[in-house]
């Protein structure tokens, strides 16, 4: 049987991703999920943990094909940089670029907050210096990565999480395929379910 990596977005719940195991499972595929937390997501002392194998340490090393959805990608960033390896890979609603800005922007959505971004933003950009680390060199690394990965994007481009600007120059550097459905953040499938489900099935 093939094997799915679905990594959710923040804060999701396992009944958020059940409808996607469900089809999968239709489609003779074995689904996992990888759990985790937003500050493993967002922390630089997380991303070391992971590049280690010190936390997520139960993902398999070898899967026909990944799904990310929005922030989600991050953590498979951090896989990739251990030992993850994929054949095929689906971005839903993403990819999300390691910006103190797009990740205020991802959290402020995820805990409601509609004040003090420029704060927040500020505040992860100095805690983030703390770590130790260089988000403007790791962006660099990020993208390296990201331009290697020729795979399915599906999104709503008028999504404003997205950088929509990066997401272009990467679609046009890997020759991925861009996918648009109208709908929220995440929930794309939701908008369309046919044409959602027969992108994903034509790209299997």
């Amino acid at each position: 049987m093939n094997k799915v990596l679905i990594v959710p977005w923040f804060a999701s719940k396992t009944k958020h991703i059940e409808k996607y195991v469900r089809f999968y499972k239709k489609m003779n595929y074995q689904a996992d999920v990888v759990k985790y937390t937003i500050p493993q997501a967002t922390t630089f002392t997380k991303w070391k943990q992971i590049r280690n194998g010190d936390i997520l340490n139960n993902i398999d090393k070898e899967y026909n094909l990944v799904h990310s959805f929005s922030g989600g990608n991050l953590i498979l960033y951090n896989l990739c940089k251990r030992n993850l390896n994929y054949n095929k890979i689906i971005f839903d609603s993403s990819p999300m670029f390691p910006t103190p800005q797009l990740t205020t922007n991802y959290i402020s959505v995820y805990f409601n907050i509609k004040y003090g971004t420029n704060f927040t933003e500020s505040l992860i950009e100095q805690y983030w210096k703390y770590e130790g680390y260089d988000w403007k060199e790791e962006l660099n690394d990020f993208n390296n990565w990201l331009d290697g990965n020729k795979g399915l994007c599906i999104l709503n481009d008028k999504d404003p999480l997205l950088d929509m600007k990066s997401i272009n120059n990467w679609i046009e550097k890997s020759g991925s395929k861009l996918i648009k459905i109208e709908g929220e953040h995440v929930k794309l499938y939701s908008k369309d379910q046919e044409k959602y489900f027969k992108v994903i099935n034509n790209f299997l």
